[in-house]
């Protein structure tokens, strides 16, 4: 699974890094994973945060250049480097994946017999711990 994510830009660049890759490394999908981290090609900062993190085999960071962003060409751009994989997955800067969130999304994949899915169900948490589904 080749997860992608466009990295924002702004003041808290480096926690939505350390968030992407800690959520990614905490999957618990034993398949083979990848996740490109896409910056914007002026974004000096997010371009050394995001290369910090990189191994260059499961996490990839690369440039996004002649595109807007963030913008649908840009994910286009990450999704060409995560071509390798059976299976691309948006990894969206704003939201928080539980560790099984690879594993629910293959699965419903595979049993759709569809070519995309779309996950319609989420968990999110309040300021205080409270649970909204």
């Amino acid at each position: 699974v080749g997860c992608v994510t466009l990295v924002p830009q702004g003041s808290q660049v480096e926690r939505w890094i350390d968030s992407f890759v800690d959520n990614f490394r905490h999957q618990h999908y034993e398949g083979g994973k990848s996740l490109v981290l896409v910056y914007h090609h002026t974004d000096h900062r997010a371009a050394k945060l995001a290369k910090e993190r990189a191994d260059g085999v499961f996490i990839k960071a690369v440039a996004a250049q002649g595109v807007e962003f963030p913008s649908t060409a840009a994910a286009r751009f990450g999704m060409w480097h995560a071509r390798d994989a059976d299976i691309i997955a948006r990894w969206d800067f704003e939201a928080w994946h539980h560790p099984e969130r690879l594993n629910m999304q293959v699965r419903a994949l595979a049993l759709a017999g569809r070519p995309a899915s779309l996950l319609a169900r989420w968990t999110v948490l309040n300021s205080t711990g409270s649970k909204n589904t």
